[in-house]
């Protein structure tokens, strides 16, 4: 629903639950997680040492390719 009034397009939800609703169970479904580059079925508290070790070795590879590539002139 887009309101007259809106600048920018939008999307308005109105929901609501059923008197009968239960929650679900979903501690089987796993879901990405950025912390652990992997999907997971808990919440991880922290990086460990191997994920900050791999996300910092992704992050220079990036610069020193953009870097060569800005040496080269393309």
């Amino acid at each position: 629903m887009i309101l007259e009034k809106d600048t920018e397009p939008g999307i308005l939800l109105k929901a609501r639950k059923p008197l009968d609703w239960k929650p679900t169970n979903l501690s089987s479904i796993s879901l990405y997680s950025m912390a652990e580059g992997k999907r997971v079925t808990y919440i991880p508290e922290k990086l460990t040492t191997i994920r900050k070790i791999s996300i910092l070795a992704k992050s220079f590879i990036i610069k020193m390719g953009r870097l060569i590539l800005i040496k080269l002139g393309i």
